[in-house]
């Protein structure tokens, strides 16, 4: 399923908006068919081309979405409720995680930060305080932490837990990566021991500028995953292990927020975006040079639902498509 990214952010561009719903993620499960939700709690869906009005699921701003297909999807928000849609209705709250509920840590994630749904009956969500919850179609399991104990507690100690993105390329499979930078997988019934993607020096600066210091990763199979970090580096995985960091957008090291979200509905294609308003494309072996799609006020998130349709979000909410050659020019989808 296509990732969502969350970062509560400043856009950097004018604030001509403030006061009006922000879209903050979204969720292409095809190219007929994508979800997004906001900050002010609504759903906005496309079909066919047109987005919809926003639809108000709560008062609070909802987080992240993910939708396996067009008929399923889940949306989790900043008071640890999450919403699954099904077909043409949404269901009533759900209060999944309270503990999480109105926390912020220093790198930008709360509460329900992500969520990743790889079938109608398995969903993933993490939060700030380094856990997850498992949904199997009818029902959530309690959060429960990811890292080792000990470490699970050092970073709850000093508000460094949170879980920043998760992608699932199925039931038995998904990954997450950590504000701390730590990278970890699922296999089905537990989570792998966390591997330092990012050096310490590098994880401090990113809390200074409250930007998780691995903000995105997308799984497209059980041998392939992406994360990004706001250097503007990617790393992948094999299957096995990580890559080293390859930097792909060398401005995100001087930019105030640089790469901030993947998405990669194959091996073989992926789409990065960064806050400078740059989209990057991988082929399976090189990475373009960026696209500039919205250069006056950066690019949010992206979902991919395959190599010709894809759409981005910029820090104002206004939605930008891809058809494997070029990207649209933004338009408002949630006045």
């Amino acid at each position: 399923s296509a990732l969502t990214y969350l970062a509560l952010r400043p856009a950097h561009g004018d604030s001509s908006r403030a006061g009006r719903n922000t879209p903050l993620a979204v969720s292409c499960p095809n190219a007929a068919f994508c979800m997004a939700i906001d900050d002010q709690g609504h759903a906005i869906t496309r079909h066919d081309g047109a987005w919809s009005g926003p639809r108000s699921l709560q008062d609070t701003g909802l987080t992240s979405v993910s939708c396996s297909s067009p008929a399923f999807c889940v949306a989790v928000g900043v008071n640890g409720t999450a919403f699954v849609f099904r077909g043409s209705t949404w269901s009533a709250a759900e209060s999944i995680d309270p503990k999480s509920a109105d926390q912020i840590d220093g790198f930008g994630t709360s509460s329900l930060n992500t969520v990743s749904c790889a079938t109608t009956t398995f969903c993933l969500a993490g939060d700030v305080l380094g856990r997850v919850s498992i949904f199997n179609g009818s029902s959530w399991t309690r959060p429960r932490a990811i890292e080792p104990r000990h470490l699970s507690k050092e970073d709850r100690l000093a508000g460094t837990a949170g879980i920043s993105s998760v992608s699932c390329s199925g039931p038995r499979f998904c990954a997450a990566v950590t504000v701390q930078g730590r990278a970890l997988t699922y296999g089905g019934t537990a989570w792998s021991s966390p591997t330092e993607l990012e050096p310490t020096s590098v994880v401090n600066l990113d809390r200074v500028r409250s930007l998780p210091a691995l903000g995105s990763v997308s799984c497209a199979a059980v041998t392939f995953c992406a994360a990004v970090d706001p250097a503007g580096d990617v790393f992948t995985f094999d299957g096995t292990t990580w890559s080293a960091p390859r930097s792909v957008d060398p401005q995100g090291q001087t930019d105030s927020n640089g790469m901030t979200s993947i998405s990669c509905p194959t091996a073989r294609f992926c789409v990065a975006v960064d806050d400078s308003g740059h989209a990057f494309t991988f082929d399976g072996n090189s990475w373009s040079g960026g696209a500039e799609v919205d250069p006056i006020v950066g690019l949010a998130t992206v979902s991919c639902a395959t190599p010709t349709f894809c759409v981005a979000l910029d820090d104002l909410g206004r939605a930008t498509i891809f058809d494997g050659r070029s990207w649209t020019t933004p338009t408002d989808i949630d006045p």
